[in-house]
């Protein structure tokens, strides 16, 4: 658990509030939980942040595995000003070799709609860290870490040990007399146990069900028994408690190995708040009821002790709101075309909740957000834990945007019918929609073998020139399209099956062109670091290389001595294949 205040501001007297985006985002800055070293400078991702800027303003979190795209926006989540103090608290846990985020809170108040993974980070030294965007101020001040787990029996403790090399005869090896280069610490997580089943983790899959991993500690237990029960009471007090399963299991010893289990009874209810509690069973197969685990904090368990020593902390075992809240589960696939069809790239797609008709201030515009794809679409995964979100049909408005350069490298907005789209989505389930984008044309076309027809075909026709045409070809596999935009850009078009299309904005003047091509696993001379003979038995013919052309042909250039060229007669010494370039 990692806990600080912390505050960021326009300038050094942070005499300035911010009560909404700006145009140059600012105040904007970072928690970094996983620096490579102490003193390192630069911005090292993942990270959490507030950014104020216009379109994503609030609290988000960037290039985590599971990021919404490379970022998810929060929105400002009760912030009124980030100029003033406010408090963050972060929970980390490792589970399945992973490192994952999951809660953030501020001010008290939920963040995540659902756990962020870093899972490069598993079993690595990395170190926390903050990072300011230029010209922001960052303030942190009560900073402090602590185990999750750190009032109860069972706890994960990090151990370091630095070693220091002096020269010999050294009588007290400190840092003014080590070797720097030879000094190294090593870290490792110890684990404190006592049998209770750790890191109960509840996860929505979907129409799968919820998934529950726990961490096995007993080197005794028989089996588990899995139990769903009411989370507003503690676990010990519930009699509707309902047994899920039970699962037989061998004493795992120390190597604590995970177990998972999945409920597909909760999953078609969202925002029910839900406990799991775990109970191990002995050789005779009864319950052992004081070594029970629970998900979603120590208020649920069933430890008389356990629930006294955290009366005396900041965890206090009258909270009623420890439970696992089933996620709300849906997704809205976007697809953008150009007029009279075909995909256009890279068009920013966002999504807002609506409540009553209008934009839910706690999910604003972007709270998802994604990019359609090389073939015009985007997937857009909303996940929502929240207690609120009962209703099996939810709402929500769907936007879309995109910015090009013209010739004269200025911005040009697209314009997109319709500009927006207010769309139902059930509980797991899927809505698609289209939007036509008004300011691109099409350009498509074939990368195909030639004077190849339906006639050199045994059987039926495997490829056409288009989706409604019957007309054969045979693509060439391997082969790359790239077009150079009027803003003088390079991009490679995909192909797929010897068809490509790419969206071009109107009057645009573009060039398209296929790059070096040898066939399919044959490499290019050109693409070798150093030159190659020619023929090294015959002393006329020199180095061969690679020449790119103004129009970006390639072409093999081999150097002559012989029959000398002139009045551009066809005459000469090249070899078969080749000719004079001038």
């Amino acid at each position: 658990v990692v806990e600080f205040e912390t505050r960021g501001c326009r300038e050094e007297a942070c005499t300035t509030s911010v009560t909404g985006g700006q145009t140059n985002i600012l105040p904007h800055w970072f928690f970094e939980p996983f620096r490579s070293s102490l003193g390192s400078t630069g911005r090292e991702q993942p990270d959490l942040w507030w950014i104020s800027d216009t379109a994503t303003y609030g609290l988000g979190d960037y290039s985590w595995d599971d990021s919404a795209t490379d970022r998810t926006n929060y929105g400002p989540n009760n912030v009124a000003d980030p100029t003033q103090w406010h408090t963050w608290r972060i929970v980390f846990t490792t589970r399945n070799n992973c490192v994952y985020l999951d809660a953030w809170t501020v001010d008290g108040v939920d963040v995540l709609t659902s756990s962020r993974s870093y899972c490069s980070a598993f079993g690595t030294t990395t170190y926390l860290g903050f990072m300011a965007y230029s010209n922001t101020y960052a303030y942190v001040r009560g900073f402090s870490t602590t185990s999750s787990f750190e009032v109860l029996p069972i706890s994960k403790q990090s151990y370091c040990v630095e070693t220091k090399f002096c020269p010999s005869g050294t009588a007290v090896c400190d840092a003014t007399l080590a070797d720097p280069a030879l000094t190294v610490t090593r870290c490792t997580t110890g684990l404190q146990y006592d049998g209770t089943p750790a890191d109960i983790f509840p996860r929505m899959l979907g129409n799968e069900g919820v998934s529950i991993s726990w961490l096995d500690t007993s080197t005794v237990a028989t089996g588990y028994r899995v139990y769903k029960y009411d989370a507003s009471v503690p676990f010990a007090t519930d009699t509707s408690a309902r047994l899920l399963k039970e699962i037989s299991t061998s004493a795992c010893g120390l190597t604590h190995n995970y177990i998972d289990f999945r409920d597909v009874t909760t999953g078609s209810e969202p925002g029910l708040q839900v406990g799991y509690a775990i109970v191990p069973l002995d050789d005779a197969g009864k319950e052992v009821k004081d070594k029970a685990g629970v998900s979603g904090g120590s208020s649920a368990s069933l430890s008389s002790e356990r629930r006294r020593r955290l009366s005396s902390s900041s965890a206090s075992a009258s909270s009623t709101t420890s439970g696992f809240i089933v996620t709300w589960f849906g997704d809205i696939r976007v697809k953008v075309e150009a007029e009279g069809g075909g995909p256009v790239e890279d068009v920013t797609v966002k999504v807002a909740h609506l409540v009553n008709n209008a934009i839910d201030q706690n999910y604003q515009m972007g709270f998802v957000t994604a990019q359609t794809d090389e073939y015009g679409e985007a997937l857009l995964n909303i996940r929502v834990e929240d207690t609120s979100w009962t209703t099996l049909t939810q709402h929500f408005r769907v936007e879309v945007e995109k910015t090009s350069k013209n010739a004269n490298n200025v911005d040009v907005i697209h314009g997109f019918s319709p500009p927006s789209k207010d769309l139902s989505v059930k509980h797991l389930g899927e809505t698609t929609f289209e939007f036509t984008d008004t300011t691109v044309n099409i350009i498509s076309g074939t990368v195909s073998h030639a004077g190849l027809d339906a006639n050199y075909f045994a059987a039926d026709c495997p490829h056409t020139k288009s989706e409604d045409s019957s007309e054969c070809m045979c693509p060439v596999d391997g082969a790359k399209v790239f077009i150079i935009r009027a803003s003088g850009d390079h991009e490679e078009v995909t192909v797929n099956d010897g068809r490509f299309a790419t969206a071009v904005l109107e009057d645009e003047q573009v060039t398209l062109y296929l790059g070096r091509y040898y066939g399919v696993g044959v490499n290019s001379d050109c693409e070798k670091v150093e030159s190659r003979d020619y023929d090294p038995d015959d002393s006329s013919l020199g180095k061969l290389h690679c020449i790119e052309l103004p129009d970006k042909s390639l072409v093999d250039v081999v150097a002559v001595t012989g029959t000398p060229t002139c009045d551009h007669t066809d005459v000469n010494s090249c070899p078969a294949g080749y000719d004079i370039w001038v």
